[in-house]
């Protein structure tokens, strides 16, 4: 097999462990490679995409800002990009540029030993953005969850992904509640996701919650930031309620993506643990 050359993109970005997930998977099967991290702006993205396919990059990874702004410059994209909006995985081949969601099924593993606990109840949203759509695609697709409540801070973003995601998911009953409303929300659903930024690497010391949150009436929390020491996640599991980060999730959408990218499968757990230092929690 000929050497592999991947590339993530994004906007600050250098915490990421993209290139950890990527040097397990070329040891594990024993092949050469390089993955490299682009951050810039959005208003890069058309001549670093060409760049990208000129060097011989065939596989882009994508993150926080890019996932919906790339899209009017790909050539395709698969069904389920189609219904979220958002790309985080490209396939470049013979100049031609193809996107897919893999965050979908990311966020679906990183849940699944949990699956007997939803019961097809609600779901809280916090954020609009890409990985909200990601959420509700993934949550009611594979877990049965049909209702949604959406938290943005962003009102109108929050609007238009409810209109979006309603075209996308029939059957689906999707709103919008203001962040003050998620305390009383929760209490009757079957999990929170905080799908923004806040908490994570970049933000480990902002919350999207308002303050006074009890997580004692979470039936259970998902965090998909992935960043070590989480304020939220920690204070969550600290309640005495099930929480669970992003790591699971990142290893498995970058599994997906090589697989999409070149056709070949890879075990989850050692690249799991090669990235994070241990066996992935099934708390």
């Amino acid at each position: 097999m000929k050497s592999l050359h991947f590339a993530l993109i994004g906007e600050n970005i250098e915490y990421s462990l993209s290139p950890r997930i990527f040097e397990a998977i070329f040891k594990q099967l024993r092949v050469e490679g390089q993955f490299e991290v682009h951050s810039f702006h959005a208003a890069e993205l058309p001549s670093r995409l060409r760049q990208m396919s000129l060097d011989g990059i065939t596989g882009v990874s994508i993150t926080i800002p890019h996932k919906q702004a790339v899209i009017p410059h790909l050539d395709d994209i698969g069904p389920i990009a189609n219904a979220v909006q958002a790309v985080n995985s490209i396939v470049v081949q013979d100049g031609q540029l193809y996107g897919y969601n893999t965050d979908c099924f990311g966020l679906s593993y990183g849940l699944r030993p949990h699956r007997a606990r939803l019961g097809g109840g609600a779901a809280v949203i916090v954020g609009s953005g890409g990985a909200a759509r990601a959420a509700i695609q993934a949550l009611h697709k594979d877990f049965s969850i049909h209702r949604f409540l959406i938290a943005g801070r962003t009102p109108e973003k929050a609007t238009a992904t409810v209109e979006q995601m309603q075209t996308a998911l029939s059957g689906a009953a999707i709103t919008t509640i203001s962040l003050g409303d998620v305390v009383s929300m929760m209490k009757d659903a079957s999990l929170v996701v905080n799908c923004t930024p806040l908490g994570g690497p970049n933000y480990v010391d902002k919350s999207p919650f308002p303050s006074g949150l009890d997580f004692r009436n979470v039936k259970l929390y998902y965090d998909l930031n992935y960043n070590t020491g989480n304020k939220l996640v920690a204070a969550a599991r600290g309640a005495g309620i099930i929480a669970l980060d992003g790591s699971a999730m990142l290893v498995a959408q970058a599994l997906r993506s090589f697989d999409i990218w070149t056709g070949q499968t890879v075990d989850f757990d050692p690249v799991y643990e090669a990235t994070f230092g241990k066996p992935v929690s099934r708390q």
